[in-house]
Protein backbone atom coordinates (compact mmCIF):
# COMPACT_ATOMS: atom_id res chain seq x y z
CA UNK A 1 0.00 0.00 0.00
CA UNK A 2 2.88 2.40 0.65
CA UNK A 3 4.14 1.76 -2.87
CA UNK A 4 0.69 2.60 -4.20
CA UNK A 5 0.58 5.88 -2.27
CA UNK A 6 3.99 6.86 -3.64
CA UNK A 7 2.81 6.10 -7.18
CA UNK A 8 -0.34 8.17 -6.70
CA UNK A 9 1.77 11.17 -5.63
CA UNK A 10 4.04 10.73 -8.65
CA UNK A 11 1.10 10.44 -11.03
CA UNK A 12 -0.54 13.53 -9.60
CA UNK A 13 2.71 15.43 -10.11
CA UNK A 14 2.99 14.26 -13.73
CA UNK A 15 -0.63 15.13 -14.41
CA UNK A 16 -0.32 18.58 -12.82
CA UNK A 17 2.83 19.34 -14.82
CA UNK A 18 1.25 18.22 -18.08
CA UNK A 19 -1.66 20.62 -17.55
CA UNK A 20 0.61 23.68 -17.43
CA UNK A 21 0.20 25.14 -20.94
CA UNK A 22 0.36 28.58 -22.48
CA UNK A 23 -2.43 29.11 -24.99
CA UNK A 24 -3.68 32.12 -26.89
CA UNK A 25 -6.78 33.69 -25.29
CA UNK A 26 -10.21 32.69 -26.60
CA UNK A 27 -8.72 29.89 -28.71
CA UNK A 28 -10.39 26.50 -28.35
CA UNK A 29 -8.41 23.50 -29.50
CA UNK A 30 -9.85 20.01 -30.02
CA UNK A 31 -7.89 17.16 -28.50
CA UNK A 32 -7.07 14.39 -30.91
CA UNK A 33 -7.09 10.72 -29.88
CA UNK A 34 -3.42 10.57 -30.85
CA UNK A 35 -2.65 12.75 -27.82
CA UNK A 36 -2.31 11.26 -24.35
CA UNK A 37 -5.75 11.26 -22.76
CA UNK A 38 -7.12 9.28 -19.82
CA UNK A 39 -3.57 9.64 -18.56
CA UNK A 40 -4.36 9.17 -14.89
CA UNK A 41 -6.67 6.27 -13.98
CA UNK A 42 -7.81 5.32 -10.46
CA UNK A 43 -9.80 2.14 -9.88
CA UNK A 44 -11.61 1.14 -6.71
CA UNK A 45 -12.31 -2.57 -6.72
CA UNK A 46 -13.88 -5.44 -4.84
CA UNK A 47 -12.01 -8.72 -5.29
CA UNK A 48 -13.39 -12.24 -4.83
CA UNK A 49 -12.37 -15.83 -5.44
CA UNK A 50 -14.08 -18.32 -7.68
CA UNK A 51 -14.89 -21.52 -5.84
CA UNK A 52 -12.86 -24.46 -7.03
CA UNK A 53 -12.62 -28.12 -5.97
CA UNK A 54 -9.42 -27.31 -4.07
CA UNK A 55 -11.13 -24.65 -1.94
CA UNK A 56 -12.46 -26.08 1.35
CA UNK A 57 -16.24 -25.72 1.65
CA UNK A 58 -15.83 -24.22 5.11
CA UNK A 59 -13.72 -21.32 3.84
CA UNK A 60 -15.54 -18.10 2.99
CA UNK A 61 -14.45 -14.59 2.12
CA UNK A 62 -16.15 -11.35 3.13
CA UNK A 63 -18.32 -9.25 0.86
CA UNK A 64 -16.40 -6.04 1.63
CA UNK A 65 -13.07 -7.05 0.07
CA UNK A 66 -11.56 -3.88 -1.33
CA UNK A 67 -8.54 -2.49 -3.13
CA UNK A 68 -7.29 0.34 -5.30
CA UNK A 69 -5.37 0.50 -8.59
CA UNK A 70 -3.55 3.49 -10.07
CA UNK A 71 -2.24 3.68 -13.63
CA UNK A 72 -0.75 6.15 -16.04
CA UNK A 73 -1.75 5.40 -19.65
CA UNK A 74 -1.30 6.74 -23.17
CA UNK A 75 -3.75 6.75 -26.06
CA UNK A 76 -2.34 5.90 -29.48
CA UNK A 77 -4.53 6.53 -32.52
CA UNK A 78 -5.18 3.51 -34.74
CA UNK A 79 -4.93 4.56 -38.37
CA UNK A 80 -7.29 7.34 -39.43
CA UNK A 81 -10.03 6.37 -37.00
CA UNK A 82 -10.76 8.80 -34.20
CA UNK A 83 -13.03 6.41 -32.34
CA UNK A 84 -10.56 3.59 -31.80
CA UNK A 85 -7.30 3.89 -29.86
CA UNK A 86 -4.77 1.54 -28.33
CA UNK A 87 -3.79 2.35 -24.76
CA UNK A 88 -0.72 0.86 -23.02
CA UNK A 89 0.02 1.82 -19.42
CA UNK A 90 1.88 1.11 -16.22
CA UNK A 91 0.92 1.28 -12.56
CA UNK A 92 0.26 -0.55 -9.32
CA UNK A 93 -2.69 -2.69 -8.28
CA UNK A 94 -3.65 -3.57 -4.71
CA UNK A 95 -6.21 -6.24 -3.82
CA UNK A 96 -7.31 -7.42 -0.36
CA UNK A 97 -9.26 -10.52 0.63
CA UNK A 98 -10.85 -10.60 4.10
CA UNK A 99 -11.70 -14.08 5.30
CA UNK A 100 -12.50 -16.35 8.23
CA UNK A 101 -9.48 -18.58 7.62
CA UNK A 102 -5.74 -18.10 7.76
CA UNK A 103 -2.90 -19.27 5.61
CA UNK A 104 -0.55 -21.95 6.81
CA UNK A 105 2.28 -24.02 5.32
CA UNK A 106 2.47 -27.80 5.90
CA UNK A 107 5.66 -28.40 7.89
CA UNK A 108 5.25 -32.19 8.18
CA UNK A 109 8.14 -33.61 6.14
CA UNK A 110 6.40 -36.99 5.94
CA UNK A 111 3.26 -35.53 4.39
CA UNK A 112 2.43 -35.57 0.70
CA UNK A 113 1.59 -31.87 1.00
CA UNK A 114 4.85 -30.85 2.70
CA UNK A 115 5.70 -27.22 1.95
CA UNK A 116 2.31 -26.47 0.41
CA UNK A 117 0.09 -23.59 1.47
CA UNK A 118 -3.38 -24.32 2.79
CA UNK A 119 -6.31 -22.42 4.29
CA UNK A 120 -7.25 -23.32 7.86
CA UNK A 121 -10.43 -22.20 9.57
CA UNK A 122 -9.92 -19.84 12.49
CA UNK A 123 -11.44 -21.62 15.51
CA UNK A 124 -14.59 -20.10 17.00
CA UNK A 125 -12.79 -19.95 20.34
CA UNK A 126 -10.40 -17.28 18.98
CA UNK A 127 -11.64 -13.71 19.24
CA UNK A 128 -10.40 -11.71 16.25
CA UNK A 129 -11.60 -8.70 14.30
CA UNK A 130 -9.65 -8.99 11.05
CA UNK A 131 -7.65 -11.38 8.92
CA UNK A 132 -6.78 -10.43 5.38
CA UNK A 133 -4.56 -11.45 2.50
CA UNK A 134 -3.24 -8.55 0.43
CA UNK A 135 -1.28 -8.50 -2.82
CA UNK A 136 0.41 -5.62 -4.63
CA UNK A 137 1.44 -5.97 -8.28
CA UNK A 138 3.39 -3.86 -10.71
CA UNK A 139 0.95 -3.98 -13.59
CA UNK A 140 0.95 -3.33 -17.34
CA UNK A 141 -2.60 -2.71 -18.62
CA UNK A 142 -3.21 -2.86 -22.38
CA UNK A 143 -6.55 -1.69 -23.78
CA UNK A 144 -8.29 -1.31 -27.11
CA UNK A 145 -10.68 1.65 -26.60
CA UNK A 146 -13.72 2.89 -28.47
CA UNK A 147 -15.38 6.26 -27.88
CA UNK A 148 -18.73 7.38 -29.26
CA UNK A 149 -17.69 11.07 -29.43
CA UNK A 150 -13.90 11.24 -29.58
CA UNK A 151 -13.82 15.07 -29.54
CA UNK A 152 -16.30 15.45 -26.66
CA UNK A 153 -14.72 13.39 -23.92
CA UNK A 154 -17.01 14.56 -21.12
CA UNK A 155 -20.08 13.49 -23.11
CA UNK A 156 -18.83 10.30 -24.69
CA UNK A 157 -19.51 6.65 -24.06
CA UNK A 158 -16.39 4.51 -23.81
CA UNK A 159 -15.68 0.78 -24.05
CA UNK A 160 -12.27 -0.69 -23.30
CA UNK A 161 -11.30 -4.34 -23.81
CA UNK A 162 -7.84 -5.36 -22.75
CA UNK A 163 -5.27 -7.53 -21.05
CA UNK A 164 -3.37 -6.95 -17.84
CA UNK A 165 -0.05 -8.47 -16.83
CA UNK A 166 1.13 -8.07 -13.25
CA UNK A 167 4.33 -8.89 -11.37
CA UNK A 168 4.01 -9.54 -7.64
CA UNK A 169 5.79 -6.94 -5.52
CA UNK A 170 4.39 -8.02 -2.18
CA UNK A 171 2.11 -10.66 -0.70
CA UNK A 172 1.16 -10.26 2.94
CA UNK A 173 -1.36 -11.17 5.62
CA UNK A 174 -2.62 -9.06 8.51
CA UNK A 175 -4.20 -10.38 11.68
CA UNK A 176 -5.86 -8.36 14.41
CA UNK A 177 -7.18 -10.25 17.39
CA UNK A 178 -6.30 -12.31 20.45
CA UNK A 179 -3.27 -14.58 20.85
CA UNK A 180 -1.70 -16.39 23.77
CA UNK A 181 1.67 -15.17 25.01
CA UNK A 182 4.47 -17.36 26.41
CA UNK A 183 2.67 -17.52 29.76
CA UNK A 184 -0.59 -18.64 28.20
CA UNK A 185 -2.27 -15.29 28.74
CA UNK A 186 -4.62 -13.88 26.11
CA UNK A 187 -3.34 -10.61 24.65
CA UNK A 188 -4.53 -8.38 21.83
CA UNK A 189 -2.08 -8.30 18.92
CA UNK A 190 -1.66 -6.87 15.44
CA UNK A 191 0.47 -9.22 13.37
CA UNK A 192 1.73 -8.79 9.81
CA UNK A 193 3.39 -11.52 7.76
CA UNK A 194 5.35 -10.57 4.65
CA UNK A 195 6.98 -12.56 1.86
CA UNK A 196 4.32 -15.24 1.69
CA UNK A 197 5.35 -18.57 0.26
CA UNK A 198 3.87 -20.14 -2.87
CA UNK A 199 2.08 -17.00 -4.11
CA UNK A 200 2.42 -16.82 -7.91
CA UNK A 201 4.95 -14.22 -9.08
CA UNK A 202 2.86 -13.32 -12.14
CA UNK A 203 -0.79 -12.81 -12.89
CA UNK A 204 -2.53 -12.06 -16.17
CA UNK A 205 -6.03 -11.92 -17.56
CA UNK A 206 -8.65 -9.99 -19.53
CA UNK A 207 -10.22 -6.71 -18.46
CA UNK A 208 -13.34 -4.80 -19.46
CA UNK A 209 -14.21 -1.13 -19.01
CA UNK A 210 -17.54 0.55 -19.77
CA UNK A 211 -18.50 4.08 -18.89
CA UNK A 212 -19.47 7.63 -19.73
CA UNK A 213 -17.18 10.63 -19.46
CA UNK A 214 -14.76 10.34 -16.56
CA UNK A 215 -16.48 7.43 -14.80
CA UNK A 216 -16.45 3.75 -15.76
CA UNK A 217 -17.38 0.33 -14.52
CA UNK A 218 -14.42 -2.04 -14.69
CA UNK A 219 -13.90 -5.80 -14.35
CA UNK A 220 -10.87 -8.09 -14.35
CA UNK A 221 -10.36 -11.87 -14.21
CA UNK A 222 -7.06 -13.59 -13.42
CA UNK A 223 -6.54 -16.57 -15.70
CA UNK A 224 -3.78 -18.06 -13.58
CA UNK A 225 -4.31 -19.07 -9.96
CA UNK A 226 -3.30 -16.98 -6.97
CA UNK A 227 -0.89 -19.67 -5.73
CA UNK A 228 1.66 -21.65 -7.72
CA UNK A 229 0.28 -24.80 -9.29
CA UNK A 230 0.05 -27.69 -6.80
CA UNK A 231 1.52 -25.45 -4.09
CA UNK A 232 -1.70 -23.96 -2.71
CA UNK A 233 -5.46 -23.66 -3.19
CA UNK A 234 -6.28 -23.39 -6.89
CA UNK A 235 -8.32 -20.21 -6.64
CA UNK A 236 -8.76 -17.63 -9.39
CA UNK A 237 -9.39 -14.03 -8.46
CA UNK A 238 -11.80 -11.65 -10.18
CA UNK A 239 -12.53 -8.03 -9.36
CA UNK A 240 -15.27 -5.55 -10.18
CA UNK A 241 -15.45 -1.88 -9.39
CA UNK A 242 -15.43 1.60 -10.86
CA UNK A 243 -12.75 3.91 -12.15
CA UNK A 244 -12.16 7.63 -12.49
CA UNK A 245 -10.13 8.88 -15.45
CA UNK A 246 -8.51 12.25 -15.95
CA UNK A 247 -9.10 13.69 -19.41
Amino acid sequence: MRLLLVLILVLFSVEAYSQVKVEAPNVVTAREPSKAIDRLVFEFNSTHWLNTPTMPDTVSTKWYNRGINAYITWDLKLGESKRFTFSPGIGLSNHNIYMDSWLGVDTDSTSNTFGQTALYNIPDSINYSKYKLGTTHLELPLELRWRSKPNKFHHSWKVGVGLRVGYLLQGMTKYKGVEEDALGLAINVKRKELNLRNVASWRFGPSLRLGYGNFNLVAYYSINTLFNKNQGPGVNAFSIGFSFNSL
